[in-house]
């Protein structure tokens, strides 16, 4: 990622995206991850614990050629390996609302449902990281769930399964301490996700 430290090593490009050497060895971290998965499952210790693996984390949409790319030639790969009957593959696009990229992904379901089946949409969900302006209240927090996040999900279609991770409940409001926010805000997402038809 750009001017990010995610991969230990902060740099002005997407390097991943841009330069095959980089592309081809994303490909090889995805086979590592896999045949790790496979080892924890044949070990009493931790079989069952791994329930899915997500491919990518937030690229860069300016990519999305090359994400949809990498993600169309990884997830048939993973498949070979990790079934859909027992592991989930979550794919994180960062368009925004999701239109594109669950139109996206319900076409691959539709054309290879083998495959894709158990494919799950990740949007990240949070009110930080320039998402939470100066000055931030708890109704502003609280008015993004069921205005904005429900507009950024709606795209969801009965194929693609959304997932919603622990990072949607992420709030750049400082006063989540106070008042029983996070109770609250809680209770709100809740609300929006039992609505969304596919959220998982």
């Amino acid at each position: 990622a750009r001017w990010q430290s995610f991969t230990g090593r902060v740099t002005p490009e997407e390097g991943f995206f841009l330069e095959e050497q980089h592309f081809a060895r994303g490909k090889r971290a995805v086979q590592a991850m896999v045949e790790l998965v496979q080892r924890y499952e044949a070990a009493p210790a931790t079989s069952g614990v791994v329930v899915g693996v997500e491919l990518l984390n937030e690229p860069s949409n300016k990519h999305y050629g090359r994400i949809t790319e990498f993600y169309g030639e990884m997830v048939p790969l993973v498949r070979r390996s990790l079934p859909a009957s027992r592991y989930l593959v979550l794919l994180s696009f960062m368009d925004s609302p999701h239109t594109e990229s669950m139109d996206w992904v319900a076409a691959q379901v539709l054309a290879d449902p083998g495959n894709w089946s158990g494919v799950v949409h990740d949007p990240h969900l949070y009110h930080l990281f320039g998402d939470n302006h100066a000055p931030w209240s708890e109704e502003q927090d609280f008015c993004k769930v069921c205005c904005r996040d429900a507009h950024i999900l709606r795209p969801s279609a009965a194929l693609v399964p959304t997932i919603v991770g622990e990072y949607a409940l992420a709030t750049g409001y400082w006063g989540w301490q106070e008042s029983r926010f996070l109770e609250k805000n809680f209770h709100n997402y809740m609300s929006l996700w039992s609505k969304m038809e596919s959220v998982v």
